[in-house]
């Protein structure tokens, strides 16, 4: 328009004074425009770097995702290529009997990645399933009467093996000691500079701290004022204050030295639980080296061995803040002190730590996706090692041997997770896991006592699949006849119609070693029982579902009728009730007994009628009315008939 108004204003005229005004107005309207401001050098810069970074940052994105996507890729041709190599290697090279393994602090030593062993993936695929294990429906519990037949037809009970699951302390000391003196075992992840050592003294005074805070739920005021008491005078006398020692061989010495004294406290009878708490304090402050994951196993160990779990707990938690890795042992000590503890949700969420479905780790090694992708050792290391990938975190699984599955089991029967411990047996025994008699007599005669289908049939799955495993349970004559017995009583629970030796054909036995037919129909007829019951739960469950329904048909139907008052509904509602099953027929017995069976049976013929005087007031009433029909009506009430059961694992969840 500006152009236009100065063309214009240039055009010919006559020189008379309106057209001079004319032209000068014109003129000047073309002068006093506004001209376009210029852009500062700032802002091109924003524009043009704010564009430039959004595309580059979109392309790295993509960059980005195609790395994560080829980093599977990338770890099975590692792994492919280790394998090939070891093929390859000389005939001198053998695999070591023992190699350090996830989970071990022995996996450190020099080749250890090289003698590296995966474990099956399916172990932790199956332990990480536990994790709905608030879902899962225990086995049913028996009722008095069926104890009654139990103990009529004089079967043993289970309470006379709850002594197996008592946790052998000796035992595991003495493992305890036997991981800590292995010659591979170095002192791994000790302090190497002053500021590790700063905080490893901070560490110790925290770990203390917190046992002098449990000491007093439980102990006198008197006593528990004296172990503070000293507890402060060390730390004035700038206790604990650790050497800078980079020799593993003498930090490993002063850490036995150190877990020995400890372990001999919890041991000495003559001292109180204020003397026990008072030296195993001082001995932690003044040790001139920081501890180790040894020093932890043996707190852990030592304190629920008196029945201190609260202070154990402590040191558990402690343990989680530190940098140590631990063994083993460590995670059996953690488990048992759950398993001790009645913390069920603390022992699945550590089992899941393990695995590596908890983000958190089990403190052995994680990285960061973007490192692992970006250094080949790293890169190998996740190759070999058996890892687990949850939110951009590489993390080292734990490894799961006959130890750590034996206390998983004993915890679950601890818990009564009776079909999660069979569902575990089966897991150890099929890769090779030997247990020991003692674990498996105790899943045994559990199972049994609770007459557990599922249960029963997983066990004997695991028993006729795996017999080598289980043969080297159960060599002498005694144990295979009483391992004899107790298959024929989980063929008898599941009303299956096998013989021992098509389950166990390695088994030594007499005929006369096994049950008497008398035996094997009582154990039957106990089971038809317990199914039964079963079978009234159901039905009484679906009785109360029908009588919800009644009234929320009943309910529908009066809305067109007007405003009652909640007593006329009520009679009316009985009425209607009484009419819909006035034709059920009692059977002989007292009027408590009747009165019982009709709540617990289900009249179809009632419900049939119920569903067409429904239908018909349907097509009267002024508006149409819904009726939800609950799935389990679409199905056939299925009779408390026995039905045998195969070995193969049942398809219902748990």
């Amino acid at each position: 328009m500006q152009a236009l108004w100065s063309r214009a204003g240039q055009a010919h005229h006559c020189g008379c004074k309106a057209c001079f005004n004319a032209a000068g107005g014109m003129m000047r309207q073309s002068a006093t425009r506004v001209t376009p401001r210029k852009p500062t050098f700032s802002e091109i810069f924003t524009a043009c770097y704010t564009g430039i970074m959004a595309t580059a940052a979109v392309l790295d994105a993509k960059a980005k995702d195609k790395r994560r996507l080829e980093l599977d890729r990338q770890l099975e041709e590692a792994r492919a290529e280790l394998d090939s190599l070891k093929k390859k290697r000389p005939r001198g090279w053998e695999d070591d009997p023992d190699p350090g393994t996830a989970g071990n602090i022995e996996n450190r030593y020099k080749g250890s990645l090289w003698n590296h062993k995966k474990q099956s993936p399916e172990i932790a695929q199956v332990l990480d399933s536990l994790q709905w294990w608030q879902q899962w429906a225990k086995p049913l519990k028996r009722r008095i009467w069926v104890d009654n037949w139990w103990t009529d037809y004089g079967f043993p009970t289970v309470g006379g093996t709850r002594d197996i699951l008592k946790t052998d302390y000796t035992t595991l000391w003495d493992s305890l000691v036997a991981e800590e003196m292995s010659e591979r075992v170095a002192a791994y992840r000790i302090p190497q500079t002053k500021l590790q050592l700063e905080m490893s003294e901070l560490s110790t005074n925290r770990l203390v701290g917190s046992l002098v805070r449990g000491a007093w739920r439980f102990l006198a005021d008197p006593e528990w004022q004296f172990i503070r008491k000293g507890v402060t005078e060390l730390r004035e006398g700038q206790m604990p204050h650790y050497q800078r020692d980079t020799d593993p061989f003498q930090v490993k010495s002063c850490s036995a030295q150190l877990n020995r004294i400890l372990g001999s406290i919890f041991a000495n009878e003559s001292y109180n639980q204020t003397q026990k708490i008072g030296k195993i304090l001082h001995n932690l402050l003044v040790s001139p080296h920081p501890p180790t994951i040894f020093t932890y196993n043996t707190l852990i160990m030592g304190f629920d061995r008196l029945g201190l779990h609260s202070l154990a707990d402590r040191v558990i938690r402690d343990l989680f803040r530190t940098k140590l890795e631990p063994t083993q042992t460590t995670w059996v000590c953690i488990l048992n002190h759950h398993r001790e503890n009645g913390q069920e949700q603390n022992l699945y969420e550590k089992i899941h730590r393990m695995t590596g479905s908890d983000r958190r780790g089990a403190l052995i090694r994680k990285k960061d996706v973007e490192d692992v992708l970006s250094h080949d050792q790293l890169l190998q290391w996740a190759a070999v090692k058996d890892v687990a990938i949850n939110y951009r975190t590489v993390h080292e699984r734990a490894r799961f041997d006959s130890d750590m599955f034996t206390t998983i089991i004993h915890g679950m029967l601890e818990f009564e997770r009776l079909r999660h411990a069979a569902v575990t047996f089966a897991l150890a025994v099929k890769h090779g896991m030997t247990l020991s008699i003692q674990t498996i007599s105790r899943l045994l005669e559990v199972c049994i006592y609770s007459l557990d289908t599922y249960s029963a049939s997983q066990i004997l799955t695991a028993l006729e699949d795996t017999p080598s495993t289980i043969q080297a349970a159960f060599t002498q004559e005694t144990d295979q006849k009483y391992l004899a017995v107790r298959i024929q009583n989980l063929l008898d629970v599941c009303l299956v119609d096998r013989s021992v030796l098509s389950v166990a054909p390695w088994l030594r036995i007499k005929r006369s070693d096994l049950p008497s037919k008398r035996d094997r129909q009582n154990m039957r007829m106990v089971s038809l029982l317990h199914r039964l019951e079963g079978s009234q739960q159901v039905i009484k469950s679906a009785s109360k579902d029908v009588r919800k329904l009644e009234r929320r048909i009943y309910e529908s139907s009066m809305d067109c009728e007007g405003d009652e008052s909640s007593m006329e509904q009520d009679e009316r509602l009985d009425d209607f009730s009484e009419t819909m099953l006035s034709d059920r027929h009692p059977e002989e017995g007292t009027p408590e007994q009747q009165q019982e069976e009709e709540e617990e049976s289900l009249e179809w013929d009632a419900w049939n009628r119920l569903q067409a005087a429904s239908r018909r007031r349907t097509s009267r009433d002024r508006k149409s009315v819904v009726v939800e029909t609950p799935d389990w009506v679409a199905c056939d009430v299925i009779p408390a008939t026995v039905v045998k059961p195969e070995l193969a694992v049942a398809s219902a969840s748990f």
